[in-house]
């Protein structure tokens, strides 16, 4: 991040502190690489400039036997007291995402019923590709992907994930069904299974429902079995986003055991 003194200090003091944790966080990202010293050269150039005692002090107290942590810690003491609150997506490092998928497509597919929340729906969609789903069925008035709020949360992951929207649940399991796949209704029912001591069987698919209101009786009477997350505290249901975490997780261990 190359400015001129000149440059740096026509900025407004906020857009001084912003270019200082931007340029932090160039230097997080080059940690373990040979750029690591030019980034942190060029942070301590811009903290040199700052006539604010507090990045001063984080000027000094940069110093070569700091670790990663203690690095980290530094920086981001100083964004609470000197920054508005930071969002859930910035703390998202791009640059160490890969450049493509270490393996083939998970055997799974991912059903959602009519949920209301569109970030709820950009969180499925991002762990979606974390773990190499085909495709994501978006029924009802679920949001898809052309959502502003669910592409924010997606993080761009909707640009990798095969999707596609229906009208009707019921259809989708039907025709996945027909194709081969064991279509689990991930649900807190009486009869349903644990996940996790339960032996899925691929390809599979699990349809996630309605925030509130779970999946309505006569959608998970169209699946072939219910399961259900085993918990341990007095809530008894997840949010749907870490519910679709979970089940994911379940599928690609089991598959990896096979």
């Amino acid at each position: 991040m190359a400015y001129s003194k000149k440059k740096f200090l026509q900025f407004t003091v906020e857009k001084q502190k912003k270019t200082v944790f931007q340029q932090a966080q160039h230097c997080l990202d080059a940690w373990d690489t040979s750029a690591r010293d030019d980034a942190i050269s060029s942070l301590k150039e811009l903290l040199f400039w700052m006539d604010i005692p507090a990045f001063q002090a984080l000027r000094d107290a940069i110093v070569p036997a700091l670790s990663l942590y203690q690095f980290d810690a530094l920086i981001n003491e100083l964004r609470q007291k000197e920054m508005p609150p930071q969002r859930d997506y910035d703390f998202v490092i791009y640059s160490r995402d890969k450049s493509q998928t270490s393996t083939g497509h998970t055997p799974v597919i991912l059903v959602l019923d009519n949920l209301r929340s569109a970030f709820n729906v950009g969180s499925i969609v991002r762990t979606a590709e974390c773990f190499n789903v085909e495709k994501v069925y978006f029924c009802g008035y679920t949001p898809t992907p052309q959502s502003p709020q669910v592409k924010k949360t997606a993080m761009g992951t909707d640009a990798w994930v095969s999707w596609e929207k229906s009208p009707h649940t019921a259809q989708v399991i039907t025709a996945l069904q027909q194709d081969g796949y064991t279509v689990y209704a991930l649900e807190t029912t009486s009869n349903a299974l644990d996940i996790n001591i339960t032996a899925l069987t691929f390809p599979c698919a699990f349809v996630l429902g309605n925030e509130a209101l779970g999946l309505a009786p006569d959608t998970i009477a169209f699946c072939d079995t219910t399961l259900r997350i085993p918990l341990q505290g007095k809530k008894n249901s997840l949010n749907v986003g870490v519910s679709a975490a979970i089940a994911c997780y379940e599928a690609q261990r089991q598959r990896q055991s096979i």
